[in-house]
């Protein structure tokens, strides 16, 4: 048995987040004298990540194993909602999950991470893994606000393995 396995991973990411977004109301003085109030409400919803890693293993036993990875997040899609009124005349308008609006976030994370394996037949292994990223989900200028969105990540699953050897 060897001890040491290398590989790589490549997957998608879904996160479905709660009251995550930002509030911006302004007041714009005329030259009349009168005051126009702008206002918007940006919500993320569900945003998909595109993960690559790399993948080193470690063989305790021959049912037993460690996991390490490392690599890197891209933001594919974001679902968001936006409330906004600009014009002092109309009223709010509302736009419903709309895909495609990245602003606010960062497109890339690197993240580091570790698992254990347990294996029940030579091709079926029970897993558990947790990871995190090392930047800021959000930037925080735009959404106004201190706070570090960092992933966290923990899975459990079922992996089958469809080639030992190439």
């Amino acid at each position: 048995m060897r001890n040491f396995e290398f590989g790589a991973t490549a997957g998608f990411n879904h996160v479905r987040q709660r009251d995550f977004g930002t509030e911006r109301r302004v007041s714009v003085f005329t030259l009349d004298g009168g005051t126009d109030k702008l206002w918007y409400k940006l919500q993320l919803k569900d945003m998909i990540y595109a993960n690559v890693s790399g993948l080193i293993s470690y063989n305790i036993s021959s049912k037993h194993k460690l996991n390490f990875t490392a690599g890197m997040d891209y933001l594919v899609f974001v679902q968001s909602n936006m409330s906004y009124k600009v014009d002092s005349d109309e009223g709010i308008k509302t736009v419903n999950n709309n895909w495609g609006v990245k602003d606010g976030l960062n497109k890339v994370d690197l993240r580091i991470g570790v698992g254990y394996e347990f294996a029940l037949t030579k091709n079926i292994a029970l897993r558990a893994n947790g990871s995190f990223g090392f930047f800021d989900r959000s930037e925080n200028n735009f959404m106004d606000s201190n706070i570090f969105d960092q992933e966290l990540n923990v899975t459990a699953g079922i992996k089958y393995t469809f080639l030992r050897k190439l």
